[in-house]
């Protein structure tokens, strides 16, 4: 059982925990529920080992998850997520970039009421090989490693929409720094990309490309797709137009399975967001 965020079992009674609006030592909230049995049952070597959830909340478990409203795991492990947020953070993308804050705390809420365990983001904001203004020229992504809502949140309120020179993007760069972060084996991984442009090579566009023959870093777009399913990431385009959709028939004979989730404006990503999650578990 998962309080938010913190995997409750095995805490010390000084830990500190938040559940609801409250927080308190691990020691208080169990004087404050001493009607609910907190034994721990005995384990082995091995099976503390597992890591993750330990079985205590056998008896007490289902009781606790019930007044909080928080579904009850009966299993001794969790659902773990990671998920990697994508995002153009050219000129016209600014409130995409904000929407994309409060899809990581509607995530956030979400996942961990009704599946538990860890739940880990990261921002990935990428521009285009010119015009890049305050980023620095040569400077197009910029990314933070996993870490918790709060973490990810407070990053991507760093983050400026601005640049991009001409139709097409950093797409590639993006996508190659995303699957370069530490994707943690055993967890659902998912790389949501939020764009309206397509990459740069005349395969995927015809619209004013500075570099036609695709990205100048060099980048093989396939061979980021072909790690990005041997990592076993699942990929979610968030396509704001259509002149993304040469770049959606590209990417699928590599990568395969790609969802995809049409706006009509930035306010629904987060709701759109949430919605594909949940129907894909």
């Amino acid at each position: 059982m998962c309080i938010r965020d913190r995997i409750c079992t095995g805490l010390k009674d000084e830990r500190l925990i938040t559940y609801g609006e409250q927080r308190m030592t691990w020691k208080d909230f169990k004087v404050q529920h001493s009607s609910w049995d907190f034994s721990i049952e005995s384990q082995n070597k091995e099976d503390s080992n597992k890591g993750l959830f330990y079985t205590f909340w056998a008896k007490a478990g289902e009781e606790l998850c019930r007044h909080y409203g928080i579904k009850y795991i009966a299993t001794e492990e969790c659902e773990n997520f990671q998920f990697a947020f994508v995002c153009d953070c050219t000129g016209s993308m600014d409130s995409y970039i904000q929407a994309a804050k409060d899809t990581v705390k509607g995530l956030m809420n979400k996942i961990t009421k009704s599946y538990g365990g860890y739940t880990f983001f990261s921002f990935i904001g990428y521009r285009d090989h010119e015009g890049e203004e305050d980023w620095g020229k040569g400077n197009v992504v910029k990314f933070s490693n996993f870490d918790t809502s709060d973490k990810t949140v407070e990053f991507i309120n760093t983050i400026k929409a601005g640049g991009g020179a001409d139709c097409p993007e950093a797409v590639v760069d993006g996508l190659d720094a995303a699957v370069r972060l530490n994707w943690r084996p055993n967890m659902k991984n998912y790389l949501i990309h939020i764009l309206d442009a397509p990459p740069h090579g005349r395969e995927f566009t015809t619209s004013g490309d500075t570099f036609p023959d695709g990205c100048p870093c060099k980048i093989s777009y396939s061979q980021v797709l072909t790690e990005m399913n041997t990592k076993s990431i699942q990929y979610i385009v968030v396509r704001c137009n259509n002149e993304v959709d040469k770049m959606i028939e590209v990417y699928k004979r590599i990568y395969g399975d790609i969802k995809i989730v049409d706006l009509n404006s930035a306010s629904e990503l987060e709701s759109k967001i949430v919605e594909t999650i949940c129907k894909d578990l």
